[in-house]
């Protein structure tokens, strides 16, 4: 489908010139957190480390999901 994006201004990528950005620009307000800059696939797919290993080094800090409880979907509000 051309001219459409199923996740809107959700998405990380640019929908034209409007929304590109140089590497030096900050980053808009609505993509950092506590953990500092957050893409909008945050925790929603499985940590590999934790499934097929049973634990991950980065616990809290992962930018993927552990269990249901983390797991988001692709237009759900980033958490605070």
């Amino acid at each position: 489908m051309h001219g459409t994006c199923p996740i809107n201004e959700f998405c990380q990528f640019a929908h034209g010139e409007r929304e590109l950005r140089f590497a030096n620009d900050p980053l808009p307000s609505d993509c950092v957190n506590a953990l500092g800059p957050v893409h909008s696939n945050y925790k929603t797919m499985p940590c590999k480390n934790f499934f097929e290993r049973g634990n991950c080094e980065f616990a809290e800090k992962c930018s993927f999901f552990h269990d249901e409880s983390e797991h988001r979907g692709l237009t759900d509000p980033l958490p605070l």
